[in-house]
Formats: structure tokens, C-alpha cells, sequence
């Protein structure tokens, strides 16, 4: 088979690359004038540690991003090769019957999150739902990795589906008012 490319559409990439720019930004003006009127309140100490702990979570989670998540994937019955990392010169590539586990997205009852592989070298990739062709490339990745791991997740996929129609069958039996 013929590799597949698979990249985000160009506002997704721009979203997922330079979003904690303005936002940050922001936040540390912000941050600057809840300091100065910590001298008036001392209510303000209060705006200070919110903006601080959110510039700390924004960028911790934009630093992620920038590490394992891949902008460009290729895919074929035998290896994922992914390039187009922050770090331009970063090449990864993972052999399908390399991967060792699966984790997130819809293996994790949240299929807005995004799915994270890790092969047996300890290599991780991420992969958001916002992928184009997301369902094409993971179903690459399910019928070429090994039989064992790919019981384990059709496991989890039962257990997640069966708790999601549990709570549909619940939410339907609510009286209308």
C-alpha cells in the first residue's frame, strides 16, 4: 500500500501552533495590573494567582503539544512516519508492530480528546480529532497493529459504548416537563 498523508486544515495549525501567543500575551498584561493594584486591594492577589496558574496551564499544554504533536502523518501497512513538529527538523517514525499502547480519545470515553501512541522505544505521538481524514488514519493504525493490543482497545471501546448508551437510556427515561 502507498503511503497516505494525512495533515490539519491550515486554522487548525494555526490554533494548535500560535493560540498561547495572544492569549498569554493578555494574561501577562493582565497579570502586570492585578501587581500594581495589589498596592490599593488586597483583593487583587486573588486576580494574580488565577492569571498566573492560567499562563502556567496554557503553556504547559501548548509545550506538549509543541513535543508530540505531529503536523504532518504519513501512513502505510507497515509504519507512521511523522515530520512538521515545531522543531522542523524532528522526523519520528513508528512501526506499527512497534506500538505498545493507545491511549485517549475515544479508547478514554472522550472522543473530543486526542488519541496518544506510544511504540516499545518509548517514542509518543499525539493526533487530534481535528486531523483531516482522523477515522481513515485510525483505522490504518487498528487493523496493522498487533492482535493483543487491538483486543484490549476494542475491549475499552465495548465498555465506553455500553456506559454511554447506559446514560442515554437514563437521560430518555427523565419525565418531560
Amino acid at each position: 500500500m502507498f503511503m497516505k498523508e494525512f495533515k490539519y486544515s491550515l486554522f487548525a495549525k494555526l490554533v494548535y501552533r500560535f493560540a498561547n501567543l495572544p492569549v498569554s500575551l493578555i494574561l501577562f498584561i493582565h497579570l502586570i495590573y492585578s501587581l500594581a493594584g495589589v498596592r490599593y486591594s488586597g483583593y487583587f492577589i486573588i486576580s494574580v494567582i488565577i492569571n498566573i496558574m492560567l499562563i502556567i496551564l496554557i503553556n504547559r499544554f501548548y509545550f506538549k503539544m509543541y513535543k508530540y504533536f505531529p503536523h504532518k502523518i504519513s501512513a502505510d501497512n507497515s509504519k507512521i512516519i511523522c515530520t512538521d513538529f515545531l522543531n522542523k527538523e524532528k522526523k519520528l517514525v513508528i512501526s506499527h508492530s512497534s506500538i505498545k499502547k493507545i491511549t485517549g480519545g475515544i479508547f478514554s470515553k472522550n472522543a473530543g480528546r486526542p488519541i496518544y501512541i506510544t511504540d516499545s522505544e518509548g517514542n509518543m505521538i499525539g493526533i487530534q480529532p481535528h486531523l483531516k481524514d482522523f477515522n481513515k488514519l485510525l483505522t490504518i493504525i487498528l487493523s496493522n497493529i498487533n492482535k493483543p493490543l487491538y483486543d484490549e482497545l476494542l475491549e475499552k471501546l465495548k465498555t465506553s459504548t455500553k456506559a454511554f448508551d447506559k446514560k442515554e437510556k437514563i437521560n430518555n427515561k427523565k419525565p418531560a416537563k
